[in-house]
């Protein structure tokens, strides 16, 4: 809820990897945050597993690697920790943060006054599914972690963004899986097509809301949701590094033509 993102001082992303957020969660949450105005954080733990856990110590180099990405992604950083029932710090876990703050107190003249500098921009599925389910989404949705995956590895520049965000700002809108389209959100996606941008859209995005019909022209018609599961894809061209075969598809396929 936006309305409510100006109460806060800042916004604190807690986030702990191995703690059952997964790698996935930070970056896409991060992606989505600098572009709200606010300072944000990430929040992560010195724990292997979870909150309290004490006598456990995550890695030196996960952590290391925790630390970075929240600097590569704009944000502050927390490291937390919980004071042992004796009362006493343990040096052992302040070793193991100041190790990793070391390589950040390296970098700290480039990281204040940050901003994105993006021209994709993925819509949030949360934006869309959040709106239509009742309890809070504690993690990031698949279509989401896939896409937010493929910019990473690829080396793209892009932000997450939600339907009150300004399309305008970008080249290519990126519609994960899920992002139906209501009437004016249909009506906002055909006028940035038609100053030139570009929509990229997977599985039942861009179909409207309420229809089985596109809201753009694809050159292409939804028909129904693959019946088999698992399915298997084989492409008809040759695609470097790809043998012919047929290989797994683990997810639910649409048939589209």
């Amino acid at each position: 809820r936006r309305d409510l993102v100006n109460y806060n001082t800042h916004l604190e992303l807690e986030s702990l990897p191995t703690g059952g957020w997964g790698y996935d969660h930070f970056p896409f949450s991060a992606r989505y945050c600098q572009g709200l105005g606010v300072d944000y954080l990430g929040m992560t733990g010195k724990f292997h597993g979870s909150w309290g856990e004490f006598g456990g110590f995550k890695h030196p180099n996960a952590l290391r690697f925790e630390v970075a990405l929240a600097a590569a992604n704009g944000a502050k950083c927390s490291v937390g920790d919980q004071l042992s029932p004796s009362d006493e710090m343990d040096m052992v876990t302040y070793d193991l943060i100041g190790s990793a703050y070391s390589e950040l107190e390296e970098k700290e003249e480039w990281l204040d006054n940050v901003e994105s500098v993006a021209d994709i921009a993925i819509i949030s599925p949360e934006a869309y599914v959040g709106d239509l389910s009742t309890g809070q989404m504690t993690k990031v949705d698949d279509s989401g972690s896939g896409v937010c995956r493929i910019m990473l590895e690829g080396k793209y520049l892009f932000d997450v963004i939600d339907f009150e965000s300004d399309l305008n700002k970008y080249k290519v809108i990126i519609l994960p899986d899920v992002i139906r389209a209501d009437i004016d959100f249909a009506k906002r996606l055909r006028e940035f097509c038609d100053c030139g941008g570009k929509v990229l859209a997977t599985g039942k995005s861009a179909l409207y809301e309420n229809s089985n019909e596109f809201c753009l022209n694809l050159g292409a018609e939804w028909i129904k949701e693959n019946p088999y599961k698992p399915d298997y894809f084989r492409s008809l061209e040759k695609i470097k590094d790809m043998g012919d075969t047929g290989y797994i598809m683990y997810g639910n396929g649409e048939k589209i033509r």
